[in-house]
């Protein structure tokens, strides 16, 4: 069984606002719209924006959660961070779920997702980004020490010439 769910979004700011419509409502025992918590943005750069680590963390007391009693709905969220999948260790971007519970007990999701407004910010390497034991050492191997302009500058010669992510 699936969630017959037609769902449009619209993103102002921070917020989300979410409307519509289950067609196959009166299937199901309990019906509730869900998104992780929101975006911590911190004062420090390095810690702002991470995702989290886990699923159950991310929707643990979540305050975007809207139990349905109607068909129709319309609700606001704030807009919500992106998560990692336990199982694969991948990076979940921001997505609303419609979770429904059938009449013998099975949940069954509908999920549309987001965009991920900060796809760069990740708790492990990027695919395709580590490149073994001289990832660390290629730069200093190349680029001298000198301003921090300087290496600015050298560091985009550096990429372009060597195909580096670093």
């Amino acid at each position: 069984m699936e969630i017959s769910a037609s769902i449009a979004v619209e993103i102002e700011d921070q917020n989300v606002h979410i409307k519509g419509s289950i067609a196959n409502f009166s299937e199901f025992t309990e019906v509730s719209v869900v998104a992780a918590h929101p975006i911590d943005r911190m004062t420090t750069y390095a810690g702002s924006g991470l995702p989290f680590p886990c699923e159950d963390i991310a929707f643990d007391g979540t305050p975007n959660h809207v139990k349905l009693t109607a068909a129709s709905f319309s609700c606001t969220f704030k807009y919500p961070n992106s998560y990692y999948d336990e199982r694969s260790w991948q990076k979940v971007p921001p997505s609303i779920f419609v979770y429904g519970i059938t009449r013998t007990g099975a949940v069954v999701k509908h999920a549309t997702l987001l965009p991920d407004p900060l796809p760069l910010r990740t708790l492990n390497y990027r695919q395709g980004y580590f490149r073994g034991p001289q990832f660390y050492a290629d730069k200093e191997y190349i680029i001298p020490l000198q301003s921090a302009e300087g290496t600015m500058r050298a560091t985009k010669i550096y990429k372009s010439q060597y195909d580096a992510s670093t």
